[in-house]
Formats: C-alpha cells, sequence, structure tokens
C-alpha cells in the first residue's frame, strides 16, 4: 500500500469551542492509482490528506496508524517528519511556488539539491518529455504560462520518486481548458510511471480523471467509488 491509514481523528481548540475535523477515519490507497478526495469546504479533506502527509498530526489514540510506504510515520518527531516529507512524498499546490528567481530545471532540481541528494537527470528528461515541458527547462516563471508552470512543480514533486503526490487543489488557478490539461498529465504520472497521486478537491468535474473517489463530509468518509476504466 502507498498509505495506510486507520482511526484517524482531528480535533482542534477544547472543551466548548472543540472542533471535530475527523471522525474516526480509515482509508488504504494502494501503489500507482490516481485518487481524487472530494467534498465541500470544511469537510475535513484537506485535514485528513494533510494528516496523511504528515503535514499535521491526528489525535492521539492508540489504534491510531498512518503508514506512508510502509513506514508508520504516527510517531515520529516534528525533524524526522521533516525528512520523510522530503524523502517520500511529493506536494503540489494550488499557487505553484515556483522560485521566480531559478529556470524551471532549476525549481524541478531545487528539493534534492537542498537535500543534498544526487540529481538523477534521466528521470528529469523522462518527466520533461512527460509533462510536456522540455523547451521550457530554462525559462524562469514569469516566461511561462500558469499551466506550464504548474507542469514544473509536478515534475518538481515527481523527481525524487515520492512514495504518494499529494496535489492539493492543483487546478484552482487555472481555466477549465488548462485545468483538464493538467489532470491529463496527472493522469499520464500514474498511468505510465506507476506514481501514486493524491488529489484534493472542492469541484467534482475533478474527480472524471481519478480510479477513485473518496466523499468527505463532516469529518467522516461518506462514499468511497471505484471507477474502473477512467482514463
Amino acid at each position: 500500500m502507498a498509505v495506510d491509514a486507520a482511526h484517524v481523528s482531528r480535533t482542534y481548540g477544547s472543551g466548548g469551542t472543540a472542533v471535530a475535523a475527523l471522525r474516526d477515519v480509515s482509508l488504504e490507497i494502494p501503489e500507482g492509482t490516481f485518487v481524487a478526495v472530494v467534498g465541500p469546504s470544511g469537510s475535513g479533506k484537506s485535514t485528513l490528506v494533510h494528516c496523511l502527509a504528515g503535514l499535521d498530526t491526528p489525535d492521539r489514540n492508540p489504534e491510531t496508524r498512518i503508514a506512508v510506504g510502509g513506514q508508520d510515520i504516527a510517531g515520529l518527531s516534528d525533524d524526522q517528519l521533516t525528512r520523510f516529507r522530503r524523502d517520500h512524498v511529493g506536494f503540489v499546490f494550488q499557487a505553484f511556488n515556483l522560485v521566480p528567481t531559478l529556470t524551471a530545471r532549476q525549481n524541478i532540481e531545487l528539493p534534492l539539491s537542498l537535500a543534498g541528494r544526487k540529481v538523477d537527470t534521466a528521470r528529469l528528461d523522462v518527466l520533461a518529455t512527460t509533462l510536456q515541458i522540455t523547451e521550457r527547462l530554462d525559462h524562469r516563471p514569469d516566461e511561462m504560462s500558469g499551466g506550464q508552470q504548474q507542469r514544473v512543480a509536478i515534475a518538481r514533486a515527481l523527481l525524487s520518486q515520492p512514495d504518494v503526490v499529494i496535489a492539493d487543489e492543483p487546478t484552482g488557478a487555472l481555466d477549465s481548458a488548462t485545468s483538464d490539461e493538467v489532470l491529463a498529465l496527472l493522469r499520464r504520472c500514474v498511468d505510465e510511471l506507476g506514481q501514486t497521486v493524491v488529489v484534493v478537491t472542492h469541484d467534482t468535474t475533478v474527480a472524471e480523471a481519478a480510479d477513485r473517489v473518496v466523499r468527505v463530509r463532516d469529518g467522516q468518509i461518506v462514499a468511497d467509488d471505484t471507477r474502473g476504466g477512467v482514463r
């Protein structure tokens, strides 16, 4: 399993002001699948995925388990979680988060460079070809469209071959045509590169690209639908 989580709860605040963002959620995500986690604002979908990625800490419970790539992250320290995220989880954000003074290639290589790890140039070239940004590798963000910048962000997330890629509203800043292109490219990364991708969105149309749609409401999974044959 790329992700194996059981009995995950998350409460913010305490006493009369406590808000239960997650309520005893369990979820398994096999390797090489494209999963969409959908739900309205405030449903708990982002909290769920942030807990799975080690960005948020679930409530203490001896029954709680969160394993990513076979490694249990529930008991890791903050420093250990930071290293774990760097090495095992790729992130794609709505705002792209590219460094404006760096070229596309430098942005893609940046996380590995900061970690002192060797860049696999052959994999970078494969990603650039798959994501159709080969001709943009020497361009800076202000020389690229929004869709091209998001493709660079996806390549950055995939370069280290993470156990799972978390894409939080990856099409939120894009027009509909560009959104369709980005989703199709994420789909290709799953089909051709064997990557595991989890997309968080409130837009149900995004789910059409996924193998599986997990619907979250009021901190619980209310539906979990496999969409066989979706491509």
